[in-house]
């Protein structure tokens, strides 16, 4: 698929979409409402699906977007959460997924679950499994790393009712029947080009470590020659006032 470059900003030059959510199609399901969800991820990442913002029929749904980049310290330096990131920018780092191309965390818990599945019952959820998502020591024992520099997106979702009334009655002209009740409109568009880029560093690494001790020796040996040379000339002053009085005496 080609990529589109973003070159504009605001809702005007946004990127749309006109969905049909066919109800009459839906079947009985925990999630009760009608619509979609839509997840906006980076295109060399999985999609997380707890993730994202719904949109409803009848609704136009406006979503600003703010891009965050991400870049963690690789080990020994600890990340969020007190692990170590992995390094994927390595030249030396294997991709170890099986079945995604693109190593994430997200994609690294979806084969974990998948083994653990195939493992405990032989047979693949036909749903997300909720009992693995809310089982952090599962989750903890696939050693899922975050990767060491990653995206995110976020979004500011507005609405607005779907279609207006002189664009329903244009519909209605086109043979498009009970547009509310199936249709909605998406649009996606940056608020602005530049992002916010989270970078972690090391507080002193080995440059400073030696610039910072050799300082301090700098100063602890200058202290000790400034007081070496005040000694000295103390003992000389004593000497030659101890003689000046000596050679008084003796007049």
């Amino acid at each position: 698929m080609e990529a589109w470059l973003a070159t504009t900003t605001g809702s005007t030059k946004s990127l749309a979409f006109y969905i049909m959510a066919n109800q009459d199609e839906y079947v009985y399901s925990d999630n009760m409402g009608a619509g979609m969800k839509i997840v906006v991820h980076d295109p060399d990442e999985e999609p997380d699906t707890d993730k994202g913002f719904f949109a409803s029929p009848g609704f136009s749904s406006y979503a600003s977007l703010h891009l965050t980049k991400y870049k963690y310290m690789p080990y020994p330096y600890q990340s969020m959460g007190g692990g170590y990131c992995l390094n994927t920018k390595d030249v030396d780092f294997k991709n170890q997924l099986e079945f995604h191309e693109t190593y994430s965390r997200k994609a690294c818990l979806r084969e974990c679950k998948y083994r653990f599945l195939v493992s405990t019952c032989g047979c693949q959820a036909a749903t997300d499994f909720a009992y693995y998502g809310r089982n952090m020591t599962l989750q903890n024992a696939c050693r899922c790393s975050i990767p060491c520099e990653f995206n995110t997106y976020s979004a500011s979702v507005t609405t607005a009712y779907f279609p207006s009334k002189p664009n329903d009655y244009f519909f209605q002209q086109m043979g498009f029947k009970d547009m509310r009740a199936n249709f909605m409109e998406v649009r996606v568009f940056f608020d602005t080009l530049s992002y916010l880029k989270v970078e972690y560093q090391a507080e002193y690494d080995l440059e400073k470590i030696v610039a910072t001790l050799g300082g301090q020796m700098g100063i602890f040996l200058g202290a000790s020659l400034l007081t070496l040379s005040e000694l000295i000339e103390f003992l000389l002053m004593a000497a030659l006032v101890c003689c000046k009085r000596i050679t008084k005496k003796k007049r």
